[in-house]
């Protein structure tokens, strides 16, 4: 098995997390070491680009993002934060595919929040 540090890569900034990770409805485990602490300060965005999930920090302050409208991310076995199964009424990966969506994932306090946005708002 190969260490989960050696299967994502940097690119321009934006973290990129192999997809083929995401694809089945169980697998929406978003992992602590992608967003802890960085979303608490800023706002992360992630969407898909096959063949990757990406995480691209925003401008936008976490401080300055209301909760009402999210969700709040469920902590699973200590290490991952479980994204929404449904968005929109569609799974989750299907609905990040869509070029037009993304998830914007950030924290408050020691809870992180996810909501469902415009991907062109933030890139």
């Amino acid at each position: 098995m190969v260490a989960f540090g050696a299967r994502i890569r940097w690119k321009n900034g934006d973290i990129l997390h192999p997809s083929i990770m995401w694809k089945s409805p169980s697998k929406r485990r978003l992992p602590r070491l992608l967003i802890e602490n960085r979303a608490l300060e800023v706002a992360v965005l992630v969407y898909v680009e096959e063949p990757w999930v990406i995480f691209h920090e925003t401008n936008l302050a976490s401080k300055t993002i209301g909760t009402e409208e999210s969700t709040p991310l469920e902590f699973y076995v200590n290490r991952f934060y479980l994204l929404p199964q449904k968005l929109k009424r569609q799974d989750a990966y299907q609905w990040m595919r869509k070029p037009k969506n993304a998830i914007l994932v950030w924290g408050v306090g020691s809870e992180y929040y996810a909501k469902p946005v415009r991907r062109q708002s933030f890139l």
